[in-house]
Formats: structure tokens, C-alpha cells, sequence
């Protein structure tokens, strides 16, 4: 397994178009892309962090390649929604101990 932790700064008053937008562009990534799927985080006012998860390096590393030009348009709105967007991390998983529900 695959991860990568990101860092968004979403503009103030976005928040809520942020993360409508994050949940659908997680959605397109898990249904077309091959992404295992991704947990949003709140760490302040304007500050998110999102942990994604994807089967391989290779699979993320592919991810956007022959979207819809809906899908396209969908995370174009949830990118701008945000001052900013980091990679903070990627990282191989060694050992998982999450309990899914």
C-alpha cells in the first residue's frame, strides 16, 4: 500500500465548497483511478490534511490520466477552493493496523 498525506489551506469562506469537493474528487479517484480511498482531517480554521491510500506507488503516480472532463472540472473546483496544496508525505505502508468499519 501506497500513501500520501497532503496539507490543504483553503481560502476563508470555502470551506464547505472544500470539502464537498474533496469528497467528490475522492470519489472519482476511488471509482476511476484505483485510489483505496482518503480520510479528510480538520488541523485548524483553514487548515486540512488528507490521508490517501492507494494499492501502489505506480497507481498514484498514474492518477489523473484520461479523466471525464467532469472529473477534471470537479477537482479543478476543490483545488481552487484552496490558497494552497502540499505533499507532505509519501510513504510505503510497513504494517496496517487501522480497524475499518
Amino acid at each position: 500500500m501506497f500513501v500520501i498525506i497532503y496539507k490543504f489551506k483553503v481560502k476563508n469562506g470555502s470551506e464547505a465548497e472544500f470539502v464537498k469537493y474533496w469528497k467528490l474528487s475522492t470519489e472519482i479517484f476511488v471509482k476511476h483511478q484505483g485510489s483505496l480511498g482518503s480520510r479528510l482531517h480538520k488541523e485548524s480554521d483553514n487548515t486540512y490534511i488528507a490521508y490517501a491510500q492507494w494499492s501502489n506507488e505506480e497507481n498514484f503516480n498514474n492518477s489523473g490520466a484520461q479523466l471525464s472532463k467532469r472529473s477534471i472540472k470537479v477537482i479543478e473546483r476543490m483545488r481552487n477552493s484552496c490558497n494552497n496544496i502540499e505533499i507532505l508525505h509519501r510513504m510505503h505502508c510497513v504494517k496496517d493496523m487501522l480497524i475499518n468499519n
